[in-house]
């Protein structure tokens, strides 16, 4: 008996097995097609693009939320630009950015948009004087003040971009295979002239960033001047020296980014604006006075302090050169591990950074 209460079970569990067996092997039989890697890169270079996209979005974000430190030089000799050199510097925390997909172009670059909310607060003080005359002649006065402030909160949004090195790693089995060819569903770079297709994407980037630069020493220049030296020398009527020197260094902030535009010559143009609020201070004065019939006078004076804002937008345009100094050859070209070309050479815009403490809040 015992033997065929064990036959029976073991028949049910037998059952049990050819019944949701084939259902396990039929969800594993077709997994899903891997997605392939955009522009061909290998996971570490898309994942190493991504974290440089980001870096840029928190290094525009400080700049734009808390300014930066800017200091310029410019020489001319013989009305040859001789030296020409920016340098901006930031170090602050920021925290809170909200960050959107990545988007993986065909040129092997990645582009994220990252946001932050800040808050604005706006005070207005509004006085106000009581004055009486006692009949004694003395005269009193109590002055009250009213202060409100309201909170406004705004959105400021960027766009970073990063390139990805060459893979440190191999490429999966086959590890001597060539990378994949770019990804067709990759989008690509609109309104690109068929110059950047010769380059790099990552002198693409730094052409962008050297038209950021200058757009920031054009606006402090606008803003708050600079200090120029200049010396001629003249004799017997011929010019034996011309030198002119300008120089500056402040911080800058408010600014925004409004427009870029890639040139078919290889020169990014970068708009940006700044608004100034002029604040223009109006205060009324009035006096409420009442004669009493035992010869004394009571006055009340009012006075009311208003502030009104006059805003100016300034504009301008920076520009920054794509490096040609060295193409890639067009059998490279299409390698997409061919991305990093280091740009350095005289007269080239040196730009400094130092995001020292970043934390990113829930």
């Amino acid at each position: 008996m015992r033997v065929s209460r064990i036959n029976r079970w073991l028949a049910r569990a037998t059952l049990a097995v050819a019944i949701g067996g084939p259902l396990a092997v039929a969800a594993l039989a077709d997994p899903p097609a891997p997605v392939p890697a955009a522009g061909g890169l290998a996971p570490q270079q898309l994942l190493m693009s991504k974290r440089a996209a980001q870096a840029e979005c928190y290094r525009l974000l400080v700049e734009r939320v808390f300014g930066l430190h800017i200091s310029g030089d410019t020489s001319v000799a013989e009305m040859v630009t001789r030296n020409d050199t920016v340098r901006t510097d930031v170090d602050h925390m920021i925290r809170g950015a909200r960050f959107s997909d990545p988007r993986y172009l065909s040129d092997g670059s990645c582009e994220m948009d990252a946001t932050v909310t800040i808050a604005q607060v706006e005070a207005t003080l509004k006085r106000s004087v009581d004055r009486v005359e006692h009949a004694s002649g003395a005269v009193t006065s109590v002055t009250s003040e009213t202060a409100t402030t309201t909170a406004k909160e705004s959105d400021v949004t960027v766009t970073g971009a990063g390139v990805a090195a060459s893979a440190t790693s191999p490429v999966p089995d086959p590890a001597t295979a060539p990378l994949p060819a770019l990804n067709p569903a990759a989008p690509a770079k609109p309104d690109l002239p068929p110059i950047y297709a010769r380059y790099p994407a990552q002198k693409r980037l730094l052409a962008r960033r050297a038209a950021q630069v200058d757009a920031y020493r054009l606006l402090y220049e606008r803003i708050n001047g600079l200090r120029l030296t200049s010396g001629t020398t003249m004799g017997d009527m011929l010019n034996h020296n011309d030198a002119i020197r300008a120089q500056f260094d402040g911080h800058l902030a408010g600014f925004s980014q409004t427009r870029e535009r890639y040139g078919p010559d290889g020169v990014v143009e970068v708009q940006m604006q700044i608004t100034l609020d002029e604040v223009v201070t109006t205060v009324h004065r009035s006096v409420d006075a009442v004669y009493h019939d035992d010869g004394r006078w009571q006055g009340k004076e009012y006075e009311d302090i208003s502030r009104r804002n006059n805003r100016k937008v300034i504009v301008v345009v920076g520009c920054g050169a794509l490096d040609t100094g060295r193409p890639v050859p067009a059998a490279a070209a299409a390698a997409p591990d061919a991305a990093v070309v280091p740009v350095s050479g005289p007269g080239d815009v040196e730009v400094h950074h130092e995001l020292t403490t970043i934390r990113v809040g829930p």
